[in-house]
């Protein structure tokens, strides 16, 4: 990890919580560096001392701007958002960074119960944690995020997830050879996916591009999203690259690489898409 300096606290104006806090990020060299975002100052100062007493670095906004602007820094390792940030929720600002997969996310809440916390690991939270917390139990969290995250990071750089979707014959195959055959609607489904990297793919979008916008329910997406997952995993590639942006649909992590191929080859997304198109809409159901 990378020096982290005071003026990378400071770009902005808007963007800081205080000169208070922006002071405590001087200099810390090889210490993991955790975002904490919120609105309540005095609150991130206790959650800063906290940190720090346990060789942790803090950075801190108090917008989802900010947030933005020092993750574009890429020298986060981990998240904690607490409470509301510039008048909308954590959950809602979960979401969205989850989708870009840039640091683990811990979210503290308000006596969270088991609902809230399902929908947190929905969204993509990696933890949901009561804001009342048990010092023990935050830092040990953290400390196991970061390291599962710091594991992940390796093994993507040692080698990149790809797999091979055969156009004609629906089989997906994983990295290590591994090949499951796709019903036609979840290879319409994965099609989609893949011809549109790091893009929402909504109900309304999956409907118009199966043919199906008479049947397509939400919950019928979702069915079909999860049972997709499950094939990624038996193939070798992450099933959780499919990433759920709550309300709006899910977007596959750019990550997770598959090529588009045919029985000639290897073609681009606008030859398979061709190719599906040509498809009769009853066989994509």
């Amino acid at each position: 990890m990378s020096a982290l300096s005071n003026s990378s606290l400071k770009t902005s104006e808007a963007h800081r919580t205080s000169s208070d806090l922006a002071a405590r990020s001087a200099a810390a060299v090889n210490l993991p560096a955790i975002l904490l975002v919120g609105a309540d100052t005095a609150r991130l100062s206790g959650l800063a001392d906290l940190f720090e007493n346990e060789e942790f670095s803090c950075l801190f906004a108090a917008s989802e701007a900010g947030a933005d602007e020092t993750l574009a820094q890429g020298q986060t390792d981990l998240i904690v958002l607490d409470g509301r940030i510039g008048g909308r929720g954590a959950m809602e600002m979960c979401a969205r960074l989850a989708a870009s997969r840039a640091a683990p996310i811990i979210v503290l809440s308000d006596e969270p119960d088991v609902t809230d916390r399902i929908i947190a690991l929905e969204i993509g939270a990696d933890a949901l944690l009561s804001r009342a917390f048990d010092r023990r139990d935050l830092i040990a969290t953290a400390r196991a995020l970061i390291r599962r995250s710091h594991r992940s990071r390796r093994r993507t750089s040692a080698s990149a997830e790809r797999g091979v979707l055969h156009l004609r014959s629906r089989l997906l195959v994983g990295p290590g050879g591994v090949r499951t055959s796709l019903a036609p609607s979840l290879f319409g489904l994965l099609w989609i996916f893949v011809s549109h990297p790091g893009q929402l793919v909504s109900t309304e979008v999956a409907a118009d591009l199966l043919g199906q916008k008479k049947v397509m329910t939400d919950v019928h997406f979702r069915t079909l999203v999860a049972r997709l997952r499950n094939k990624l995993t038996i193939v070798g590639l992450d099933g959780a690259a499919l990433n759920l942006v709550r309300r709006e649909g899910y977007v596959l992590d750019p990550a997770v690489q598959i090529e588009l191929r045919s029985d000639g080859g290897s073609q681009g997304a606008r030859g398979a898409s061709q190719l599906f198109l040509r498809m009769p809409s009853e066989r994509r159901q």
